[in-house]
């Protein structure tokens, strides 16, 4: 299976069961890369989640095989008054399915609409100082290395260090494409 055999497309909040449960699957593998999740969510609770990631400064994209969710990757603006230029990143790609282009396809999606956005002037993540594919990947789309945080995870005992990376600045102007709208 390769990349090319995926569809990605925007989630809406009918999406709501079908994200919780890839959510569960992700946090049921218990890795390092993720922290626990603090508790079940009702689908109430996700779909309006689903809607907060369709208002115009967000976006959450779902990555699809024979109608079965294999990765999601979003892009959530802070809400702050003075921090509302920047959006952070966050992106999972189901077991079974890591290593075979699924991300990389994931972040040319996001980061093409989040050019085409332009209230999304920053993106930042943090990344696990030991994921060097993820690393390696957010690089080679100009994510540049701000910082680490030593020890900012704590998961079964073994403390984890983070790091910060950044991407500034949108490299498409104009329109934004139909395969961005939001329904």
């Amino acid at each position: 299976m390769r990349a090319t055999d995926i569809k990605i497309r925007l989630a809406t909040p009918s999406d709501a069961e079908i994200y919780d449960a890839f959510m569960e699957a992700m946090f049921a593998e218990n890795l390092d890369t993720l922290p626990y999740r603090s508790q079940n969510t009702s689908i109430d609770l996700m779909r309006q989640f689903l809607k907060k990631c369709s208002e115009d400064h967000s976006a959450l994209f779902l990555a699809e095989n024979d109608d079965r969710i294999i990765g999601g990757i979003g892009i959530s603006r802070i809400d702050q008054p003075n921090r509302n230029h920047v959006s952070t990143l966050g992106m999972n790609v189901a077991d079974g399915w890591r290593g075979k282009g699924i991300g990389r396809a994931m972040l040319s999606h996001a980061l093409a609409w989040a050019d085409a956005t332009p209230s999304v002037e920053r993106i930042e993540l943090e990344v696990t100082a030991h994921n060097e594919p993820a690393i390696h990947l957010y690089r080679a789309f100009g994510f540049q290395l701000e910082g680490s945080k030593l020890r900012a995870m704590k998961k079964d005992g073994k403390y984890i260090d983070l790091l910060v990376l950044a991407r500034m600045g949108c490299t498409l102007k104009g329109e934004v494409s139909d395969s961005f709208r939001k329904v």
